[in-house]
């Protein structure tokens, strides 16, 4: 895991204090016999404050489930992206692709049904359509330079 101490989690915030971020910022500045004692000290009143947290049922706004508006799987994919090595990055980034590649299938598909009786459409002028105009005259001269080079 990268160690990236400006991504903090809803659960960190609300489990740690100033007091033990700056425990935690003089930590490295400590003799090595305080090190042993202050890493327990902070990691027990993180517990603390959590279980404290979890008694007071002040963790309502932490779920998910309890939330108006749910998250998809795909946006906790998101969110816990800051947190992960470049490996596992990379592989939420192919799934995310994947889904995402799947839904426009499916979409390309719906279009297709709905057009059964109309003129048909091929699959990349319901891309097109779904593109801005600039968008839309850029595709069409990378599809002309293909065409050129196939030729």
């Amino acid at each position: 895991m990268e160690n990236n101490d400006t991504n903090l989690t809803s659960f960190d915030t609300m489990t740690f204090s100033n007091r033990l971020q700056i425990l935690k910022t003089f930590f490295p500045y400590m003799p090595a016999g305080s090190q042993k004692f202050i890493s327990s000290y902070i990691k027990i009143s993180e517990l603390s404050n959590a279980l404290k947290m979890c008694s007071d049922n002040s963790n309502a706004e932490l779920s998910a489930c309890s939330s108006d508006t749910q998250k998809s799987p795909f946006e906790l994919l998101s969110e816990i992206k800051p947190f992960c090595s470049k490996n596992e990055k990379d592989n939420i980034d192919m799934a995310l692709n994947f889904v995402n590649a799947f839904q426009m299938y499916r979409s390309f598909m719906e279009v297709e049904k709905e057009s059964e009786g109309n003129e048909k459409t091929s699959f990349f002028d319901t891309i097109k359509n779904m593109l801005t105009p600039e968008q839309q005259t850029m595709f069409d001269n990378y599809q002309t330079v293909l065409n050129n080079a196939a030729n």
